[in-house]
């Protein structure tokens, strides 16, 4: 906190730029809250709410991500693998995220912008990827890449 109000100090309010830090201050605080994310099947800091994925993407992170790419863009896992290959190789992964995790906001008709998920990308790129698979895995489109199962929530159960 006290680094942003050095870096925006409340005497450049006039100027204008006080009030976009003050913005953008707010957006920070709010990632994690379940109100930013509206629709997402999980919020940006429930990473925990499935073990499987969250262990998928920290231990396999680029499968994971070729998984949730090909989804977002209705595309097979092979094509998505050659996009992270080629980003990667010219240095273009961070703009790939962020056009990913707006392909799959479109997709699945969940509320936010461009700037919270270039936020989201940059200061939680895991919690970003964890949240991404969990919404598509949870909504029934897409294989988790590593049991190459198809997962959802659990049924109620009944005792005999």
């Amino acid at each position: 906190m006290a680094a942003i109000a050095y870096l925006c100090p409340s005497g450049l309010g006039t100027a204008g730029v006080g009030k976009y830090c003050e913005n953008t201050l707010d957006c920070l605080k709010n990632l994690c809250s379940s109100d930013q994310g509206g629709d997402w099947e999980s919020g940006l800091c429930g990473c925990f709410n499935d073990i499987g994925i969250c262990c998928c993407v920290y231990l396999c992170g680029p499968c994971t991500y070729c998984h949730t790419a090909a989804d977002a863009h209705d595309i097979t896992c092979g094509e998505a693998c050659l996009g992270l290959c080629v980003c990667s190789f010219i240095g273009c992964t961070f703009c790939a995220a962020v056009a990913d995790r707006r392909k799959l906001r479109q997709k699945y008709n969940i509320k936010g912008s461009t700037i919270a998920d270039c936020l989201a990308v940059a200061c939680c790129p895991i919690c970003a990827q964890c949240q991404e698979a969990y919404q598509t895995v949870h909504k029934g489109s897409h294989e988790c890449p590593c049991s190459g199962a198809k997962t959802s929530a659990p049924g109620g159960q009944a005792m005999k």
